[in-house]
């Protein structure tokens, strides 16, 4: 949920974003500008190629409800970007320079609880849950990032969102920031260059569970880098988790038993994977339009195959306005589940679905391996539009055969205004038909607006639909909200 309001941290990169937690409902509303894997994009003027430092120092103060409580949020920061550090000026493997801006966001965010309504719990005035792991000391650096998902060499490490390998069809927009008490220092790597890739990611470098590899080569690269037929690509992809739950363990009155920090107790868990091949070939490649027609081919050990034919378009409408969409048709075998690892795994991976006449959800994979084996079908559609970098919107639609397999996600994003910024995330899975598309009890939605009244004061307000751990240990939507005021001096 933070990639909404990413462009306006590097706007104004103070911003205070605890967007996180959760499943899904809200606002249906869209972002595109990483929607296509070879994508059209807005002209605009060339980064710098020479080094400056630059950031913004600040703080915020605000009031939030987590909860049934009250807290009082201080939040200092500290962004830094330098431009123009240069990987490589001049490389055989690169058609243009890698010169990109380095980025650090550092945030200390401290909880102080000055409200503690019923149920009272005679907890302690400061909040833990941000800083009860040795792991989360490690949120001080939030994340640090170089370059952008499509550019020749990127990279990110720290709070990780919309995590994209290949073409999307086992690990798709993954988050590992949806449990905003439990923070996950990740990383997330590409390297493009003229004769094939590298994608990567780990979820969690102290603690690694979810991850996933693809390699790719363009064959015909190598015989003449100067022909179309260097835009023939395929790929080998390997993902997985390797301590993904099976079963939770009950405390004896058919709940979930809870660990003193709350969360669920993991009973049996393995490791899972999924193997891909792929084969994409960039049809159309123009200034102003672009087709990349691809083809996966992935197995979930255990769980069947599934093959994924579809294509990706980018059309550059005017010099600033980009419409950008994807269609894919699916074929499903046995228990397969197409993007395994997708927006909300974090939580789907131990509370998914109740299996047929149950009450409790189960871990995702349990709840696959024990579906009955058949072949189904599906779909997935998604559009977006860039305004000119001013304004993204985006939204998909994803459906396949059986009875509440219908998802679906929407974006907004108004980062670059100069007075008042705004974003808005939405997404809803499991349910059935467009009726249940607006039914929050599965449901993830977050809201932000920024106003700048002067150029180094900020008043801002969220509004979030997340998970919490409920009385019977698992995973239920509740609303909450923070407003508050920062400041933000540029240096």
């Amino acid at each position: 949920p933070r990639c909404v309001v990413e462009a306006m941290n590097r706007t104004q990169p103070l911003i205070h974003r605890h967007l996180t937690n959760g499943l899904l409902a809200f606002i249906t509303v869209a972002f595109a500008s990483t929607a296509v894997a070879q994508q059209v994009e807005p002209e605009s003027e060339p980064p710098p190629d020479s080094q400056q430092v630059s950031g913004n120092l600040g703080a915020r103060l605000g009031v939030a409800r987590l909860d049934e409580d009250w807290f009082l949020v201080v939040t200092p920061s500290l962004y830094l970007q330098i431009d123009g550090v240069a990987m490589t000026r001049d490389s055989p493997l690169f058609d243009e320079p890698q010169v990109h801006p380095l980025r650090f966001l550092f945030e200390a965010p401290l909880f102080i609880r000055v409200g503690d309504q019923r149920p009272t719990d005679d907890q302690p005035a400061f909040r833990r849950e941000y800083w009860d792991e040795p792991s989360e000391y490690a949120r001080v650096v939030r994340w640090v990032e170089y370059g952008s998902p499509y550019d020749g060499i990127y990279l990110r490490g720290g709070e990780l969102s919309n995590v994209r390998i290949g073409h999307r069809t086992i690990v798709d927009s993954y988050d590992n920031a949806v449990n905003s008490d439990h923070f996950q220092w990740g990383v997330h790597h590409n390297l493009n260059t003229r004769y094939g890739g590298l994608e990567t990611f780990v979820d969690n470098v102290t603690d690694p569970d979810a991850m996933a590899l693809r390699v790719y080569v363009r064959p015909w690269a190598f015989i003449d880098p100067q022909s179309s037929l260097r835009r023939l690509a395929a790929g080998f992809t390997l993902a997985g988790d390797q301590n993904a739950p099976r079963t939770l363990q009950l405390d004896g009155s058919d709940r979930y038993a809870r660990t003193q920090q709350g969360d669920p107790i993991v009973e049996r868990s393995q490791a899972t994977g999924v193997l891909g091949w792929d084969i994409e070939y960039q049809l159309v490649a123009s200034d102003r339009v672009s087709m990349t027609p691809y083809m996966d081919v992935n197995t979930h050990f255990a769980a069947g195959t599934g093959w994924h034919v579809g294509s990706f378009f980018g059309f550059g409408l005017t010099d600033t306005i980009v419409l950008d969409m994807r269609a894919e048709y699916r074929l499903l075998g046995r228990q397969y589940q197409p993007a395994y690892i997708g927006r909300i795994y974090e939580i789907e991976r131990l509370s998914f679905l109740p299996l047929a006449g149950e009450q409790l959800a189960v871990p995702k994979l349990e709840f696959m391996l024990s579906q009955p084996e058949q072949r189904r079908n599906g779909y997935y559609a998604e559009l977006g539009f860039n305004f000119g970098d001013l304004v993204y919107i985006s939204a998909g639609w994803e459906d396949q055969t059986g009875g509440n397999n219908n998802a679906a996600w929407a974006q907004l994003r108004v980062p670059a205004l100069s007075i008042v910024q705004f974003g808005a995330y939405y997404v809803n899975t499991r349910f059935e038909g467009a009726a249940g598309l607006f039914d929050l009890d599965n449901a993830l939605a977050v809201a932000e607006a920024r106003v700048s009244p002067m150029p180094w004061l900020y008043l801002d307000g969220q509004i979030r639909r997340r998970w919490e751990i409920d009385n019977a240990g698992e995973y239920t939507a509740v609303n909450d909200w923070s407003v508050g005021a920062g400041v933000s001096f540029g240096f």
